[in-house]
């Protein structure tokens, strides 16, 4: 890529402004030329509109309009019309109205032969152009546009009844083009003389402009190599002048500044250097710091752990033994409902032994009428022998009630056996229900020792219960103790980790401001160095 110095911006700058104003006046003459040439042709176009009024009075044009139909006496008017035109340097004239919403001609210039041959715009013939710019020259009064490289200008005009038409005119812009481009190629030549003036002129002011700010431009360039201050630069009445002065100030302001600095760069490096080592032993204590904060922080561990440990233990401990005070409440309820049954089994076990005498008094009864019986059929029995011993007497007479005596005897043979049997039951049962008495007092007293050991029982685990309760509440408390310490000493370690976070940060902090330190101490070096080079 080509690289311009002062030179040859300073001279490009001049050309590039010549080609501009150059440019602009070739567009301004050429945009000038054709404005005059149409303001021209729009004037000849106003005068010939003005023309057609009189060479057709608006009262023709009524008759025109009014046997647009059958049109007659037009001829007249066409020729007049086309000689007018063809003498004032014009295409055509031609009158245009609108009827049933479109536009016809009513009346345009034409020559003999076109008159004679019949191809010619007659009267009523439709207008085959737009027909929004006939409507915006009908509300304007006045409208001119240029088409298939025409002029038209079109007027608005009134007859007697109020009617209006438009009045058109037409000219061909070929000539004034023709006449436009000539003067265009004129203000081209034009144009490349003062283009060719102005580069010379441009290589001229540049050379002599940039001529000044070279010499001051090596000036410079030696100064910077030889890092030599004490050369000024010229002075002058001029802009150049002025700019030798700013910068022999700002060169005076340098050699101060310079010799600040190199003052400062040693001050610096001493700095630097103390700096360095003090950053150098902080960083060494913190990093012993950190150590030691780690040790700690391990053994805050440890005890969270074991806090933690005795926590989960005081928890295991409470519900064991919160479920051993249930489980007593329990038994102690067990036990009271058991004296209860044991009681309410005496009670029965007593009704129980005197109805049981009750009955042994009824069996003991139930034996004397069975005595009674026995009684009663060892006299039947005696009974039925005398009766047979009389039947035998009697004979044949008595055998009948021998029968009968026979009978009787059976029946009171059989009644003794049933009371045998029923006695040796009696007996049975009178046996069972003594020694059912006996064991009913057996147990109705060991109900009356168990109800009294079950009582003391009762009353014993009721005592446990209630300590087992205050147990309770004392490893309760030791659980949410142990839960606090444990949470306090997790707090604690949690601040000694940050504390052991913020003390890495700042053990790296301090280690990359000890390289800090050893960098600026090397820049100050080098800077005491660069500035030492400088003569002021």
């Amino acid at each position: 890529m080509l690289t311009l110095g002062l030179k040859g911006k300073i001279i490009l700058s001049l050309i590039v402004v010549n080609m501009l104003t150059a440019a602009s006046f070739v567009a301004f003459s050429h945009w000038h030329e054709r404005q005059n040439a149409l303001a021209g042709i729009d004037a000849r176009l106003q005068a010939m509109t003005k023309a057609y009024k009189e060479l057709v009075p608006t009262v023709a044009s009524g008759r025109l309009m009014d046997s647009i139909t059958q049109p007659t006496g037009h001829q007249d008017y066409a020729l007049a019309l086309d000689e007018f035109a063809r003498n004032n340097g014009v295409h055509s004239m031609f009158s245009l109205f609108e009827q049933d919403g479109r536009w016809i001609y009513l009346l345009s210039a034409a020559d003999e032969k076109a008159l004679q041959s019949g191809n010619y715009l007659r009267p009523g013939t439709p207008y085959p152009g737009a027909v929004a710019p006939l409507q915006q020259a009908l509300q304007r009064g006045q409208l001119t546009q240029e088409s298939a490289g025409m002029r038209i200008s079109l007027t608005k005009a009134t007859l007697p009844s109020g009617k209006a038409y438009l009045v058109g005119v037409s000219t061909p812009l070929a000539p004034v083009e023709t006449g436009i481009r000539h003067a265009l190629i004129q203000s081209l030549v034009m144009a490349a003389a003062m283009v060719t003036l102005g580069v010379l002129t441009a290589w001229l002011l540049g050379t002599r402009l940039s001529r000044q700010l070279i010499r001051m431009q090596m000036q410079l360039e030696s100064i910077a190599t030889a890092r030599d201050l004490s050369q000024p630069l010229p002075e002058g009445q001029d802009e150049l002048g002025a700019i030798g002065r700013s910068i022999n100030s700002l060169l005076d302001a340098l050699k101060s500044s310079l010799g600040s600095a190199g003052t400062t760069a040693r001050d610096a490096v001493e700095r630097s250097m103390r700096f360095h080592a003090d950053a150098t032993r902080t960083s060494t204590a913190l990093r012993a710091s950190g150590e030691q904060l780690d040790a700690i922080s391990q053994e805050t561990e440890a005890i969270r752990r074991s806090a933690q440990a005795a926590a989960s233990q005081s928890a295991t401990a409470h519900d064991a033994i919160e479920n051993t005070h249930r489980q007593l409440s329990d038994s102690a309820g067990q036990l009271k409902r058991l004296s209860q049954s044991m009681h309410d089994s005496r009670t029965n076990t007593l009704r129980l032994s005197q109805k049981l005498a009750a009955v042994d008094d009824q069996v003991s009864g139930i034996r004397e009428i069975l005595s009674a019986i026995q009684a009663i059929a060892n006299q039947t029995n005696l009974l039925a022998l005398n009766a047979a011993i009389e039947a035998a007497r009697a004979g044949e007479a008595g055998r009948g009630f021998a029968v009968v005596a026979d009978e009787v005897r059976k029946l009171s043979h059989q009644t003794e056996q049933a009371l045998d049997s029923n006695r040796s039951r009696i007996d049975a049962i009178l046996a069972q229900i003594a020694e059912l008495d006996e064991v009913m007092q057996y147990t109705l007293a060991e109900s009356l020792r168990m109800t009294d050991e079950t009582a003391q029982v009762a009353g014993s685990i009721e005592q446990n219960t209630a300590v087992l309760g205050i147990s309770t509440a004392d490893v309760a408390y030791a659980r949410t103790y142990a839960h606090e310490i444990e949470t306090a000493i997790s707090m604690t370690a949690s601040t000694l980790a940050s504390v052991s976070r913020e003390l890495s940060g700042s053990v790296s902090l301090a280690g990359e401001i000890a390289n800090d330190s050893n960098a600026l101490k090397t820049a100050s070096q080098a800077l005491a160095a660069q500035v030492g080079q400088f003569r002021v």
